[in-house]
């Protein structure tokens, strides 16, 4: 049988060659595809990347709805990226506020800032009184990727301690304001007495949507006394 005659020299080259290629470093300049959710984004290493180097890459640059890292490691002259770290982007209490309305009518406005650390999907019900004092209620508050959001539809124009109204029956007169926030269609009763001793019975006060009005039907005039 015939051996073929093997070029030893080329041979043992090309195994060389073999074992650099599997230890090859990533040249400066090339490229990797980071993805993060539904967004991918071409990457470009600006320096050379020693094999089974790794480099890291905020997540946010990607997709600014997550945080975290993505790994990015060179392989035999290739480079791979990692966006398993990557997690929805929580808001933190030093986030912007943002506005929000109250009520149904749509015509009060409010700042409202994430009222501490939230995860993203989660959400909190906060006081409207502590954003408005004429107002009653709950507003929730969400966090999604990052991004707050304010539902101020649970809130109810009232009339806080600092509302008034001036109770007049004849020369006498007297400013009235509510001891407790009222919601709006609440009503208090006065004393028609207590404003002018010439007259019996009471007085009510309406709130609406921040202001307060008097009805005086249910006063009467003071019987003589004999």
């Amino acid at each position: 049988v015939e051996v073929p005659d093997v070029d030893v020299a080329a041979l043992a080259a090309a195994q060389a060659q073999a074992v650099v290629s599997l230890t090859a470093d990533c040249a400066a300049g090339s490229q990797v595809t980071l993805s993060v959710a539904s967004l991918d984004k071409a990457h470009t290493v600006p320096a050379a990347l020693a094999h089974e180097a790794t480099v890291t890459v905020a997540c946010s640059t990607v997709n600014t709805g997550y945080q975290g890292d993505i790994t990015v490691a060179c392989n035999a002259g290739s480079l791979t990226a990692d966006s398993g770290a990557c997690l929805p982007r929580g808001c933190a209490a030093s986030d912007p506020a943002v506005t929000a309305t109250l009520g149904a009518d749509g015509t009060t406005t409010v700042d409202v800032a994430p009222p501490g650390a939230m995860g993203s999907g989660t959400s909190r019900q906060l006081a409207c009184s502590a954003y408005n004092s004429d107002f009653t209620g709950t507003m929730v508050v969400g966090c999604s990727f990052g991004v707050l959001s304010v539902d101020g539809t649970g809130c109810s124009g009232g009339c806080g301690t600092s509302a008034e109204v001036t109770l007049s029956l004849l020369d006498q007169s007297q400013t009235w304001n509510p001891s407790a926030t009222m919601a709006t269609g609440e009503t208090a009763t006065v004393g028609c007495g207590t404003i002018n001793n010439k007259f019996t019975g009471d007085m009510f006060i309406s709130c609406s949507f921040g202001l307060l009005t008097a009805s005086y039907a249910g006063c009467a005039a003071a019987p003589c006394l004999t």
